[in-house]
């Protein structure tokens, strides 16, 4: 709560110093028909997100209706809105989630979930490179190590994930694995899952898909932007965006409060945008994908994990 107090000071003490009633004037302008086209966007995003852990869960063999997935998703999606956890705390929110309504083992959970974030992160790390290539032409050959780099280890990692050796995963028991080697034995387990449950083409199908959410990201800042009267070009607005995500990334604030409306106000800035329209086209977009989701996401939440804490514990049978 301190550290999302403290989000919330820096993004007013940013409207502070950027003058509250011009920023107040730019949201007023705004159309309301632009306002409902984000929130569109926005759970458009939800549902195609909620669709890939959908789709990797079957592709797994794990069948469980699209509707209690997309409350487990909205759930960790919470979970990672109000905690500077880094989304982990989210993932490990869903998985467990997902063991309580499935009993499947954490094992197999665990590797699709690997599936699921690997596609996901090569997929916006391949647009960021992308898009911050074309805009910083003069650092092209830095850049273009770096980008190479970055892929060939994501695509390494992704060999020893999915095309690796099936090493069996029952090389130490249950009854004998202890300490370290019971915790090797979970991940060895994890990845052979990861390896072995979706095929090559299905994750051909998920990256594309993939592309496209994280495509929808700078399409939402592009309609804002054009909304206050902006005609920005659209690869340097994405590859701001893109730099503005992975600082928020940072466990410095829940969602990443404070963190990204100031990097994506100055990276837009270097964009001739003056601070004023910058940090009202943050605000704007921020109402739409942190704010908005934030109501059914505590729904969600509210049903499946109060609840879930709420469940008596299961007596022993007496016999």
């Amino acid at each position: 709560m301190l550290l999302g107090l403290l989000g919330l000071g820096f993004v007013g003490l940013l409207v502070w110093r950027a003058g509250w009633k011009e920023i107040l004037t730019a949201l007023r302008a705004t159309d309301p028909g632009i306002l409902s086209l984000l929130l569109s966007l926005q759970v458009i995003t939800l549902l195609l997100c909620a669709g890939q852990l959908w789709y990797v869960l079957r592709c797994s063999g794990i069948e469980l209706p699209f509707f209690k997935v997309f409350a487990v998703y909205m759930t960790g999606s919470f979970v990672e809105s109000v905690t500077p956890s880094l989304k982990f705390g989210g993932e490990a929110t869903k998985v467990y989630l997902l063991k309580q309504q499935t009993r499947v083992d954490y094992q197999r959970l665990t590797g699709a979930f690997v599936v699921y974030k690997l596609l996901s992160l090569t997929s916006f790390v391949l647009l960021f490179v992308l898009s911050a290539g074309v805009l910083y032409r003069r650092m092209a050959l830095n850049l273009l190590t770096h980008a190479v780099t970055v892929l060939v280890l994501l695509a390494a990692l992704g060999g020893c994930l999915l095309m690796g050796r099936s090493r069996a995963a029952s090389e130490v028991s249950p009854s004998d694995a202890r300490g370290v080697s019971k915790v090797r034995r979970f991940i060895s387990q994890s990845l052979y899952y990861a390896r072995t449950s979706v095929a090559p083409r299905h994750m051909a199908t998920m990256l594309a898909v993939w592309i496209c959410i994280w495509l929808l990201y700078p399409t939402k800042l592009m309609i804002v932007a054009l909304s206050l009267g902006l005609r920005p070009a659209m690869v340097p607005l994405a590859a701001s965006l893109y730099a503005g995500y992975v600082v928020s990334m940072l466990p410095l604030a829940p969602g990443g409060l404070g963190s990204f409306e100031g990097s994506l106000v100055f990276l837009l800035g270097r964009l001739a945008i003056i601070p004023q329209t910058a940090l009202a086209m943050v605000l704007i977009l921020r109402l739409a994908t942190y704010w908005f989701p934030l109501l059914p996401a505590g729904y969600c939440a509210r049903r499946l994990l109060l609840l879930q804490c709420k469940q008596p514990e299961p007596q022993p049978i007496s016999v």
